[in-house]
């Protein structure tokens, strides 16, 4: 099943002002990788400093390949001088693929904590919701690799300003952020 990454973090005024140019060595590296399948990249509604990267490999083991490569710490490196704050990233194989959410207009990232009393059960219920949202593509969700009470749920919407799909998932256990993606790549 593929694996999902996501990358993300505050750009600083040097990448944001030329984000195109800046990232474009990044995804030729990324997209030359074996079992490298789309990358996606677009800037945060919510916190237009926050950029975000979307990969998605063939498995997790093409992903610790390229990671593996002698020319990643290059790779990274030439970003670093961009961070604004602190890289964040998360792997996902998601229940149903990742589909079209990451095309659709505006894609909902859901980043979902269990609690200790709820086992993940509770979690599991909100995310189903996702796939009777109107307007909603490509519900999907799964646990991240980094940490099992970590649940991410994603959906697409053709919505343009508001976000009213979404408003279900209002709870302390619940981050919820918007990004309007670019597809960059997709191996042929």
């Amino acid at each position: 099943m593929p694996m999902v990454e996501f990358v993300w973090w505050p750009g600083t005024d040097a990448f944001l002002s030329d984000l195109e140019n800046v990232i474009s060595a990044t995804v030729a590296h990324i997209s030359s990788a074996p079992g490298c399948l789309r990358i996606f990249y677009g800037l945060e509604e919510e916190d237009r400093t926050k950029f975000w990267m979307i990969v998605v490999w063939q498995s997790h083991a093409h992903h610790q390949a390229m990671m593996d490569s002698p020319d990643y710490a290059l790779m990274v490196g030439r970003l670093r001088p961009y961070f604004g704050g602190e890289l964040k990233m998360n792997h996902v194989e998601f229940v149903h693929g990742e589909g079209p959410a990451f095309g659709a207009p505006i894609t909902t990232i859901s980043f979902l904590k269990s609690t200790k009393d709820s086992g993940g059960d509770e979690v599991d219920e909100t995310l189903k919701s996702l796939t009777k949202s109107s307007g909603a593509v490509g519900a999907t969700w799964g646990q991240t690799q980094e940490d099992a009470s970590l649940k991410i749920g994603i959906f697409g919407s053709e919505m343009d300003e508001s976000h009213p799909s979404s408003s279900f998932l209002v709870d302390s256990n619940v981050e919820t952020i918007h990004v309007r993606f670019k597809e960059v790549f997709v191996a042929e």
